[in-house]
């Protein structure tokens, strides 16, 4: 009996460490997942983290390329528009001086009339 009993507690052993192995095996695996699921995580906030700033870049250059066409075609509109007003000033320039020409003598007698008419 005492050898049945033996042999009983060895298989209880064999059995017990048998389910211990079984977990310490579990538990590696599941360190061992858990690892990989932070290595994953940690690569894939990288890789968002590195999208975010290359669409920032991309956005930002895009930004600045238009704010030079738009810049451009500011600068094309006011040189128009100053070359119309230069053009608008000389038109005027001339017609004072045609007027200038055509009645200098007649203002300069009307400001001599007037001037000694005091």
């Amino acid at each position: 009996m005492e050898q049945k009993t033996k042999q009983a507690a060895a298989r209880q052993t064999a059995e017990l460490e048998g389910v211990i192995k079984r977990i310490l095996d579990i538990d590696a695996k599941a360190r061992s997942v858990t690892a990989g699921a932070q290595s994953q995580r940690l690569q894939a906030e990288q890789s968002i983290a590195d999208r975010k700033q290359s669409m920032r870049d991309k956005y930002r250059e895009e930004a600045r390329r238009r704010i030079d066409i738009v810049r451009q075609e500011e600068e094309k509109m006011a040189e128009q528009a100053l070359t119309r007003a230069r053009e608008g000033q000389a038109d005027k320039l001339e017609a004072l001086d045609r007027a200038y020409k055509e009645n200098a003598d007649r203002w300069a007698e009307e400001i001599y009339k007037r001037a000694t008419e005091v």
